[in-house]
């Protein structure tokens, strides 16, 4: 999904757990939600509209993009399919983790694709479906659970 509101977000019963800032900002187990989520939503924008409005963002389930693996690293390979998108939770350094509209993904620390591939390494010309996050991360993150349905997990009413 492309400049989805934060509004339209919360509208469908959603709410943030996790937003971090910044270039020094460690995530760590941070990232992990609640025992009982059963919707993601993880998205990324710039610091001015984060509030507002997500750039990128993407709905799977925990167990869909929380399934680490192995990747190799400085080689081109492919990414494992979720649902209309592609994503991965790497175990190679700083524990790479993301999704892209491309399958084609190639770890020099994060996903660096079309980069390392095809040359395109300007804000102007990459991608614009890549989100990559490493656990000492580098860019925004908001992660944001489905609260209604965690909620009537631990028996909450909303």
């Amino acid at each position: 999904m492309f400049d989805i509101s934060v509004n339209s977000i919360e509208s469908r019963g959603f709410s943030r757990y996790l937003k971090v800032t910044g270039m020094s900002t460690t995530i760590g187990d941070n990232i992990y939600p609640p025992a009982g989520t059963t919707e993601i939503l993880m998205g990324c924008g710039p610091n001015n509209i984060i509030e507002t409005t997500l750039q990128l963002a993407a709905i799977m389930t925990p167990a869909e993009i929380f399934d680490e693996k192995e990747y190799p690293r400085s080689t081109p390979t492919k990414a494992k399919g979720i649902r209309n998108f592609f994503g991965y939770q790497s175990t190679s350094i700083n524990d790479p983790i993301g999704f892209s509209g491309n399958e084609n993904i190639y770890f020099n620390y994060w996903d660096r694709y079309d980069c390392e591939e095809e040359n395109r390494c300007s804000v102007g010309t990459a991608d614009k479906h890549r989100l990559s996050i490493l656990l000492g991360m580098f860019t925004v993150l908001e992660i944001i659970t489905d609260s209604r349905k965690y909620f009537e997990l631990i028996h909450f009413i909303k």
